[in-house]
């Protein structure tokens, strides 16, 4: 071999273009096991976020299922016209305020529970 060949072998890196580049067979086992790895870790991390996303659309479905049982709408203000003011023991405007009240109570603990939930 002459000494311009080493010389310009030494310098340029790039084989020529019939000569194959030449790995280690160690390098190319690493660079591939490092590439499976990151695809396991991607693949991993993608099934992990699908999960979330699908518990936390299951926790709203539930969430929307428990209001839709546990709120009826608020109960109708009677007119003026149904007391009849003699004093009754079960008035319309006593059950009225009863309803009224079990309502409110109903909304105020969703809303507590959405508070806990939500930290």
């Amino acid at each position: 071999m002459s000494l311009r060949r080493v010389a310009v072998k030494a310098v340029n890196p790039i084989p020529y273009r019939n000569q194959k580049a030449s790995c280690p067979p160690r390098l190319l086992r690493y660079l591939h096991d490092r590439e499976v790895a990151a695809e396991m870790v991607y693949e991993v991390k993608k099934n992990q976020q699908d999960m979330l996303i699908e518990n936390k659309e299951e926790d709203i479905n539930k969430d929307n299922q428990w209001a839709a049982e546990n709120f009826l709408p608020p109960p109708e203000k009677p007119l003026l016209g149904d007391c009849c003011g003699s004093g009754c023991i079960r008035c319309v405007w006593d059950v009225y305020h009863e309803e009224l009240e079990d309502y409110n109570n109903r909304y105020r603990k969703y809303s507590q529970f959405q508070l806990k939930k939500s930290k």
